[in-house]
């Protein structure tokens, strides 16, 4: 069997899906004049209450950011202090600048004067 015979045979396979799913399934319009049918037949009393449903959504999410305000501190502009102690940005350092700090540093933060060297002599160079 070559892979040619295989992709023939795949796509046989897949159009013979599709039929099915196509035969089985309802066209969109008509799903979604029934599903209107079905939601204008109901009377008011059983319908969702989805105006509580939001309210209670709203509740929760001012009551979730109302206490996480209380847990992590303040807004400074408003004029109140944070509980948490903030720091300078100017000030803080990565945890991994410990890695970046390599031996002779010093020699690599000074720029160099040229003529000057203290550690190799003209004189041994000459010799």
């Amino acid at each position: 069997m070559t892979l040619k015979d295989i992709d023939d045979e795949l796509r046989v396979a897949f159009t013979l899906l599709r039929e099915s799913d196509a035969a089985r399934s309802k066209s969109f319009s008509t799903a979604w004049f029934d599903a209107t049918r079905c939601a204008a037949a109901l009377p008011l009393n059983n319908r969702p209450k989805y105006r509580l449903m939001v309210a209670s959504a709203g509740v929760l999410i001012a009551a979730v950011l109302l206490g996480r305000n209380a847990l992590m501190g303040t807004n400074e502009v408003l004029g109140q202090t944070p509980l948490v102690p903030l720091s300078d940005i100017s000030q803080w350092r990565a945890p991994s600048d410990v890695l970046l700090a390599t031996p002779g540093q010093e020699l690599w933060r000074d720029i160099p004067r040229l003529g000057d060297s203290t550690t190799v002599d003209r004189d041994d160079l000459t010799h």
